[in-house]
């Protein structure tokens, strides 16, 4: 086999056949996933992406269905130096190059509409949205001066009405306060 040399360690570990060429197999390769036709197939994908480990778990979902079946939690460093925490899906996608990349899938719903009650709620930059156009019910990504997580969304979608939730008081202390899914979800 040409190409980089693999960890032998790794080399064991088959994650599925590769989705490029249909040729090469994709194994764990230390600091990557890739296909053993490389440098013929360029299919790989990291195993860190927005400080966020991938798991094999992962991989294989990715290379059967396209798809994570779970959202993963990733990190990304706002323009302020703040780290933001989002979820989402991973999908296989083909660049122009026509090459398959691993890029994130915000177009899961986090949960049914509390408002119109047939739309879907999705994570945009600045806050959780509603898609029913007759709808627009939204939440800002922040709640009495604290980040609302996609994880708190979903939660309060799904597990109706009311959460715990940590917020900081003025004097910079924190408590806990209930949250309940009619005063963060406005029209």
């Amino acid at each position: 086999m040409s190409g980089n040399p693999i960890d032998i360690a790794h080399q064991n570990i088959l994650l599925g056949k590769c989705p490029q060429c249909k040729k090469g197999d994709v194994f764990d390769k230390g600091i990557i996933y890739g296909c053993t036709n490389y440098p013929g197939c360029k299919f790989s994908i990291s195993k860190e992406i927005a400080k966020t480990k991938i798991s094999q778990t992962h991989i294989r979902q990715l290379i059967s269905d396209g798809l994570t079946h779970e959202k993963i939690a990733f990190t990304k460093e706002a323009e302020d130096g703040e780290k933001k925490e989002f979820l989402c899906h991973l999908s296989l996608v083909k660049d122009e190059a026509g090459i398959y990349k691993a890029t994130f899938n915000f177009d899961v719903p986090l949960g049914n509409c509390p408002m119109c009650k047939t739309g879907k709620i999705y994570e945009l930059e600045k806050c959780y949205k509603c898609r029913n156009k007759q709808c627009g019910a939204y939440c800002f990504k922040s709640y009495m001066g604290t980040p609302l997580k996609p994880a708190h969304v979903n939660k309060l979608l799904n597990i109706p009405n009311k959460i715990t939730f940590q917020i900081k008081t003025k004097s910079g202390s924190t408590r806990k306060v209930l949250v309940f899914l009619k005063d963060v979800f406005k029209k």
